[in-house]
Order: C-alpha cells, then sequence, then structure tokens
C-alpha cells in the first residue's frame, strides 16, 4: 500500500478533487472514475485514503456513496469537510455567450442552474455529461462551440475563459465530502457517528429507537431510509449522530440498539467539521 497516495472521484478538475488538494495537497492524489473503485481500492489497501462526495445542500445525499459505504465494511468514514459549490459558465477564449452552440455539464449542475439557463439559453440544448470536469475538458478538446457549467479550477486546467461566474440558481451551495480509510480516529470531544441499522417487523420499534436517543441525550444530525434490495418493503436507517463510539454513554446506547436491530454497522466515527466552510 503506498501511504501517501489519496484517491478520489475524478477526473482532474471536479469538486471531490478541490476536497482532495484542501485536506491533503501535499500528497499524490490519483483520480478514480468510480466511487465503487475508489471503496474497493480502501478496502484492499491499494491506497490508504479516500475522497468521496457525500451530500450536497440542494441534491441531498449522494447515494451510490451511502450504499457502497455499507456492503463495505472494512472501510469507515474517518474525516469530513464542507466546500463551497460555484459553477461558472466558461467556454474557449474568443468565443462569445451570443455564439455558443450547446452548453455541457453534470446532471446536477444543469439542474441547480436551471433558471439562469432558462433566462438566457432556453434557446440551446444543455446536454448532461458525467461530472463537470469532463464538461470543460470535452469543451476544450472537441466542442469548440460549447459551452461548460464547471469549478474556476476546472476552466483554468482546460484553458477555458469564464463567461459568467457563480451562476448558481442559490448562491448558498455547499458539498460535504467525507475521508475513508480503514480505522476509526480517536475522539477529539467534537465528534460525529455515521450508523446504519435495520429493524425487526415489529409496530413503534423505529419511534424507540429514536427515543433511545432522545432519552440519552444525543443529538441526531440526520435520518434517513433506504430500500434494503433483499425485502420489499425492508428498510435501512442512517443516521447521524454527535458523539464518539468510544464514549461510554454511547457505547451503552448502541449495546441497546442492538438488540431491537437486525443488522447494524458503525460506518465511521470523526472529527466533526463546521457546517460552512469559513469564507461563506
Amino acid at each position: 500500500m503506498n501511504e501517501k497516495t489519496i484517491g478520489y472521484l475524478g477526473p482532474v478538475g471536479t469538486y471531490c478533487e478541490m476536497a482532495a488538494l484542501s485536506l491533503f495537497g501535499k500528497h499524490k492524489l490519483s483520480p478514480y472514475s468510480s466511487i465503487s473503485a475508489v471503496i474497493q481500492d480502501v478496502a484492499k489497501e491499494n491506497i490508504s485514503t479516500g475522497i468521496l462526495p457525500m451530500e450536497n445542500l440542494l441534491e441531498g445525499t449522494v447515494i451510490p456513496v451511502l450504499d457502497g459505504l455499507n456492503a463495505c465494511p472494512a472501510v469507515k468514514i474517518s474525516g469530513e469537510t464542507v466546500l463551497k459549490i460555484e459553477h461558472h459558465l466558461m467556454a474557449n477564449q474568443g468565443i462569445t455567450k451570443e455564439q455558443l452552440t450547446g452548453i455541457f455539464s453534470h446532471p446536477q449542475a444543469l439542474a441547480q442552474c436551471r433558471e439562469y439557463l432558462k433566462n438566457n439559453f432556453s434557446h440551446l440544448p444543455c446536454i448532461p455529461i458525467f461530472s463537470t470536469a469532463e464538461a470543460a475538458r470535452r469543451v476544450a478538446l472537441d466542442l469548440k462551440t460549447c459551452g461548460a457549467i464547471a469549478n474556476r479550477r476546472a476552466g483554468e486546467i482546460y484553458g477555458l475563459e469564464i463567461l459568467d461566474t457563480n451562476i448558481s440558481d442559490v448562491k448558498k451551495n455547499l458539498t460535504r465530502f467525507i475521508v475513508i480509510n480503514r480505522t476509526i480516529p480517536a475522539p477529539t470531544g467534537r465528534d460525529k457517528t455515521s450508523l446504519a441499522f435495520s429493524l425487526e417487523h415489529r409496530p413503534g420499534t423505529l419511534a424507540k429507537i429514536l427515543g433511545l436517543f432522545a432519552q440519552a441525550d444525543i443529538n441526531l444530525t440526520k435520518i434517513e431510509s433506504r430500500p434494503s434490495r433483499k425485502v420489499m418493503g425492508e428498510y435501512i436507517f442512517y443516521v447521524d449522530f454527535e458523539g464518539h463510539v468510544s464514549n461510554s454513554h454511547i457505547k451503552k446506547l448502541l449495546k441497546v440498539v442492538r438488540k431491537h436491530a437486525s443488522y447494524l454497522s458503525v460506518l465511521g466515527s470523526y472529527p466533526m467539521c463546521p457546517a460552512e466552510p469559513d469564507d461563506t
């Protein structure tokens, strides 16, 4: 295993790379083409650490990350960071907005700029592509009269000129990225734990579990459910809560939860970062 290689969801120029640079800029960074590939290489110890997007303020949880972590118990969340997302419209040097024949970007970026596109480019096709950075690369290489919606770094990498800045319909757009490896870090006193569990089919079980958190004075910061993909009507519940798994009151709580759960997995226990970056 290369201790200094950090894997992230690529390609070069994505917001995920920006998160990796902010946390591990002095280490070797390696782009991956899929979320599952990052998780699997961390599990196999081919890389020491991975960076993945976990949650966007506007679009919610990145479901493939959640499902991937739950399917790979050897990999744990060990940290997090929040990045401000700013989408810019860019094109090749010398191309004006009036000359554009189409606009490429990731589907979420297109959705987050829907009103801007409607008001300014309703006559143009908006074409989805698998990443904002790939949109910038394609425009630079072979889509000479098209525009891309991407971040500033992608524009700089591929030599594009920014035509309009920060075009998101909602200007406060944030994404939470997680750090994954094979260990749970020591408690810091300001930690968060991510948990996945399924419950037995008995009336009131979920309400009882949530009540246990309240009785223990543990603050839940997130809760959502996903189909188990095994039995119709069976769900996996994902919760984030304040505290570390090594804390005695957390240990006591999880012991009780296990008695009611048909399945339980600690996805990680890690330092909690501020809800917003300092520059927002």
